[in-house]
């Protein structure tokens, strides 16, 4: 009792001390405040309001709605490292719940363009298989992965070589689309691979996965721009591609059609000309995307203000019959939209309509 005695003696000593007596007197009545009055937080419902493609140089992140229910899966792939160089792939559904990681023998192909990998349903069942590019020293790979079946289904296709330029290996690969041409209800997938300073390949591509064949076009020389899959009046699949005059080859180039100057391409199914391609003199110089219309194909012509074609919008048919009409005052066709027999640019300088 005595100990208990002296304790108390202590704390009421203590709390004769003014400074505790005003923080006592302060303390009491705030605890009342708070408990008469809680603290009220607004509910607020986080929801996406757009998702975008992000890239580093070791992660890519893109979405894209594999399995046609409406929402998107999520997807990153980069290289492993420090301890390996190889891809990876991660998948995670539209909760962001992880699917599963998958792995792939080689590092990401390093283009210069960064582009997004490429999915397609390719059998028809509606479930989209990814597209992805892989690359060891100078040589470049296929690589498929399937949603559906939660596997890797093509690994390391051996796709092509990239030549050397002063040690140079850059190159840029796109997409051009899947179609079944072969009547197999199998699509094959199309593509483009175009090396800047390394200068080949510049090839158009399309890989069967029935008979695991890759078929080639000619490697042109010309630097590869837009590529647009066309059908014509009779159906027939049809390529129409235009090039880039980026005039980074010599005199002696060994390839039929220089990057010093633009052209104008078409391609049937087999990636075989289906016209002699046009060209367009002007370096720099590039051909915008083209569009369809009406069984007309539209694109324009931008070039260099001092030397060369002038600029011009230009239309042809499929056999490669073309007109043109120049524009006035050095406007630079970057974008087309055509309505019945109205054609609308945009000009590149200052983004205004004509």
């Amino acid at each position: 009792m005595k100990r208990k005695r002296i304790k108390f003696h202590v704390f009421f000593n203590n709390i004769q001390n003014p400074i505790l007596t005003a923080l006592l007197l302060g303390f009491i009545p705030a605890i009342i405040i708070i408990l008469l009055n809680p603290i009220k937080f607004d509910k607020y419902k986080v929801e996406y309001n757009d998702r975008i493609t992000k890239n580093q140089s070791y992660l890519m992140i893109w979405y894209e709605d594999l399995d046609n229910d409406g929402l998107k899966e999520t997807l990153r792939i980069g290289n492993n490292l420090p301890s390996s160089n190889n891809l990876f792939l991660y998948v995670h559904n539209s909760q962001e719940e992880l699917i599963g990681q998958f792995n792939f023998p080689y590092k990401k192909a390093i283009t210069r363009n960064q582009f997004i990998p490429f999915s397609a349903d390719i059998n028809g069942d509606r479930i989209k298989e990814t597209f992805l590019f892989t690359q060891k020293q100078d040589s470049i790979y296929l690589n498929v992965f399937d949603f559906a079946k939660r596997k890797v289904i093509l690994s390391n296709r051996f796709i092509t070589i990239i030549g050397g330029y002063n040690e140079h290996i850059d190159f840029n690969i796109g997409w051009i689309g899947a179609e079944d041409v072969t009547g197999d209800c199998i699509n094959e997938v199309f593509f483009q691979i175009s090396a800047g300073f390394a200068l080949y390949p510049r090839r158009y591509y399309r890989y069967d996965f029935v008979k695991d064949s890759l078929i080639k076009s000619i490697n042109m020389g010309a630097g590869l721009l837009h590529t647009t899959l066309f059908y014509n009046e009779n159906k027939d699949f049809i390529i129409i591609a235009g090039s880039n005059a980026t005039n980074n080859v010599s005199e002696n180039y060994p390839y039929p059609y220089s990057d010093s100057c633009c052209w104008v391409f078409g391609f049937n199914k087999d990636l075989k000309f289906t016209f002699d391609p046009i060209q367009f003199i002007g370096k720099p110089a590039g051909i915008s995307k083209p569009i369809q219309s009406k069984g007309l194909i539209y694109s324009s012509f931008s070039g260099n203000k001092t030397y060369g074609d002038s600029n011009q919008l230009f239309w042809l048919d499929y056999s490669g019959k073309i007109e043109s009409f120049k524009t006035k005052n050095n406007l630079l066709p970057k974008t087309i939209f055509v309505k019945d027999n109205s054609i609308l640019l945009q000009d590149k300088n200052n983004w205004e309509f004509y």
